[in-house]
């Protein structure tokens, strides 16, 4: 009885292993999906307003004898104005999928700098800085995952 209990709880956990490989695999191609169509948007003259970093700080305990630790979080605060047609737009986004390093954000684009930006033609008022980039770890530890659910789940099936 305990070692089909305990077999049960390896399914369990290998199949969750498998699912949630898959869910960042459905993910990683919607990211990658979403970023092909904003490479097909069309560009427009942009102009940045707003390009700063600003950072916040958050204290939490880690014990009751251990102290408190700070951590810090940056964020970029950023937009720029654009027309179509026009009407004048503002946007917030830097990237459509993923975010950009803070740093070089605004360095490349300060306050004033005119740059083209690309703007969805079905509805003008998104627009970003580039289409955005998708984390190169994310594809091959979501594929790590599914390999290695399945491998404990086909161990299960010879016991």
């Amino acid at each position: 009885m305990r070692k089909k209990n305990n077999m049960r709880g390896f399914i369990i956990a290998n199949s969750a292993i498998v699912i949630l490989g898959l869910g960042f695999l459905v993910m990683y191609f919607y990211w990658d999906y979403e970023i092909h169509q904003a490479q097909k948007w069309l560009k427009t003259g942009a102009k940045v307003t707003e390009s700063r970093i600003i950072s916040d700080y958050e204290y939490a305990t880690l014990g009751r004898r251990t102290g408190f630790s700070i951590h810090k979080h940056l964020e970029l605060i950023f937009s720029f104005t654009y027309a179509v047609s026009g009407h004048q737009y503002e946007s917030h986004y830097f990237y459509w999928v993923g975010r950009p390093n803070i740093y070089d954000a605004t360095n490349d684009y300060p306050v004033g700098y005119e740059f083209s930006a690309v703007y969805n033609p079905s509805d003008p008022s998104e627009a970003v800085v580039e289409p955005g980039v998708i984390n190169g770890f994310f594809l091959p530890i979501s594929i790590i995952l599914v390999i290695v659910g399945l491998i404990g789940l086909k161990q299960c099936t010879f016991q």
